[in-house]
């Protein structure tokens, strides 16, 4: 890591120290905090804020790691010799993964007693640092600003208001008209105070939410807003808001947010996988709906297959009826209904487009016609035949006769469009046959058609 990022770091942090102390109000250790800071960055090899290189502390630092610095003599000269310190980073710091206080990287490379370890866990958070910097931009400049104007508009609107609230005293209280003006003025200014400060919290807020994003994110590429929300303590709508101002100030290099605002997406990879799944989601759609309309355009619709089902059902359960009836009357009624409805079905078959006008045939006439069946063999099946049973059942076979008359009739009407059709064609055929002279006109009831010579 170079010099410049090193001292970026120490930036971030003096930064973060600042803001804590405008956002607690608590001014006293910042001096002392900020020292710190700066002299651990200077002598990265102190164990305290104040601590002198003095030779007893030098001695003993030989001796606590005699046996590491022996093993790995060169890769400490090699750290020695690049010029800035490396530092380790741990969570809930000024940049996502950052600690507050970074520590030196010789000492936390102490855990690492094997050199291939100790290299492997370099690049591995060298790594995770170089995806964080290309995800997430550092929020210093605007916790600063945040910070400055929280701390001026609340001075401002405190001062002004004040003189406004006097002025506005001797306006009205002591009927002092040379008050109107400066009280308005000084109105203005606290009206100016409090956009201010609206601002400043707005700002700070919005870093607020920034870093605990990223604390959430880590290196993963997307996460939920609703995960976001319940980890934050936030309103969906609030959240959104601030996702949607982190990705327009770029605080979010890669951010993109999904159509319905239910996830965040921090990489642009992730996001152009997204559209390209939604792309494919709406071709399959459009590819439904074109499905669809073609069912619809050759009448092999759903509900075109449902009626057909429905109306084999209803073909089993009349012949399964005739079965369980052995009078002579009633099988030969019964004959008849099945042999008809079978028919429409086989016309409902050949002509899906005209099927729609069985409709109401399916919806009421079946259903109507099959319980009127069932009720007569329930009465049927009674031992005692009452004279209300008998005039029943002789009620529902006179109701039979009628029925399979309208059906029959049905069927006809179904066959008058094929007819009409037929007739059509005949007679497009005789008239084309007689203007190629192909025809003689012998009488009015004999029209054959004239041998072909060849």
């Amino acid at each position: 890591m170079s010099f410049e990022d090193d001292l970026k770091n120490v930036g971030d942090s003096i930064g973060n120290l600042v803001d804590n102390a405008v956002n607690s109000q608590n001014f006293q250790e910042l001096n002392q905090k900020i020292s710190d800071t700066i002299n651990q960055f200077v002598y990265p090899n102190r164990q305290g804020p104040f601590r002198a290189n003095t030779p007893q502390n030098s001695s003993r630092e030989y001796s606590e790691d005699t046996s590491y610095s022996s093993q790995h003599s060169s890769y400490n000269n090699t750290t020695q010799q690049n010029g800035p310190h490396h530092y380790a980073y741990g969570p809930g710091g000024t940049m996502p993964g950052k600690a507050k206080n970074p520590m030196p990287h010789s000492s936390a490379s102490h855990a690492y007693r094997n050199p291939s370890d100790a290299v492997s866990g370099w690049n591995s958070r060298v790594q995770d640092r170089r995806l964080l910097r290309e995800r997430f931009m550092p929020a210093t400049d605007l916790a600063l600003v945040g910070g400055f104007q929280t701390a001026a508009g609340w001075g401002i609107t405190g001062l002004f208001g004040c003189c406004t609230a006097l002025f506005l005293y001797s306006l009205f209280a002591i009927s002092n008209s040379d008050a109107l003006i400066p009280s308005l003025i000084f109105a203005a200014f606290t009206i100016g105070g409090g956009i201010l400060l609206k601002k400043g919290n707005k700002n700070r807020r919005l870093v607020r939410h920034f870093r605990q994003i990223c604390t959430l994110m880590g290196t993963k590429e997307y996460i939920s807003t609703k995960e976001l929300c319940d980890t934050m303590h936030c309103q969906k709508g609030e959240l959104l808001t601030d996702i949607t101002a982190m990705i327009n100030k770029s605080m979010l290099r890669q951010g993109h947010l999904d159509e319905n605002g239910t996830c965040l997406m921090v990489t642009n990879s992730c996001y152009d996988q997204y559209r390209a799944l939604l792309a494919n989601q709406k071709e399959q759609q459009l590819a439904e709906q074109k499905a669809r309309e073609q069912l619809e355009a050759s009448g092999l619709t759903p509900e075109y297959q449902q009626m057909l089902t429905e109306c084999e059902s209803y073909i089993q359960k009349i012949h399964q009826c005739n079965l369980d009836l052995p009078g002579e009357v009633i099988t030969e009624k019964l004959n008849r209904l099945e042999t008809v409805v079978t028919r429409i079905l086989a016309e409902a078959k050949k002509r899906p487009k005209e099927a729609a006008a069985l409709r109401k045939f399916m919806d009421y006439y079946m259903p109507t016609t099959w319980k009127l069946l069932d009720a007569y063999r329930s009465f049927e099946q009674e031992p005692i035949q009452s004279d209300n049973i008998i005039r029943t059942k002789k009620e529902i076979e006179e109701t039979l006769d009628t029925i399979n008359t309208a059906f029959e009739k049905l069927l006809d009407d179904l066959f008058q469009t094929t007819a009409w059709d037929i007739s059509s064609d005949i007679s497009v055929l005789q008239t084309m046959l007689a203007q190629e002279g192909l025809t003689k006109q012998a009488g009015p009831a004999n029209q054959d058609i004239e041998p072909l010579h060849m």
